[in-house]
């Protein structure tokens, strides 16, 4: 879980506390998401993003890839 603690807020230093909670909670209890706290909504964890392999392009919150490997797939280098 240390590691996913680097990736939580990967451009999002003003997280709120209730979703740092639902992340850790969700990160310790090997789960690839929660529940968002206000909207309901079904947010994946920093970890399950990682497993991806690679950016989604959707602008998830715990996007744990770096803005330069955020670009549009098709600019990808192949």
């Amino acid at each position: 879980m240390a590691l996913d603690r680097i990736y939580i807020g990967i451009n999002k230093i003003d997280l709120d506390p209730a979703i740092i909670f639902c992340h850790d909670n969700a990160t310790a209890n090997d789960k690839k998401g929660y529940r968002d706290p206000y909207t309901g909504n079904y947010v994946f964890t920093s970890t399950s993003l990682k497993n991806q392999g690679f950016c989604c392009q959707n602008k998830c919150r715990h996007c744990p890839w770096p803005p330069e490997e955020q670009l549009p797939l098709i600019q990808h280098p192949l």
